[in-house]
């Protein structure tokens, strides 16, 4: 997605579900960075899409736990298997 800025961010979109993935590593962990983030989480809500927020630690270390939240959050968007 592209922000007011002109910037882009979030890793993953699926436009048909109305679902967002964003990725945060170390340099989102700076304060300023960090609240400039959920700024434009909250961005992303208010314009009526689903928003998921993941570390990069969880991507790598509990990709378990990452699939089935985005899985659930697909299928609660309406994704089904007859939809890919």
């Amino acid at each position: 997605m592209r922000g007011k800025d002109g910037r882009y961010y979030l890793d993953v979109e699926w436009k048909e579900f109305h679902v967002s993935v964003e990725i945060h590593g170390m340099p989102h962990m700076a304060v300023g960075q960090w609240d400039a983030d959920l700024e434009r989480a909250n961005e992303i809500v208010i314009g009526d899409k689903r928003l998921l927020i993941f570390s990069s630690f969880g991507v790598r270390h509990r990709s378990d736990r990452v699939g089935d939240q985005m899985v659930r959050m697909l299928v609660a968007a309406g994704w089904t298997q007859e939809s890919t």
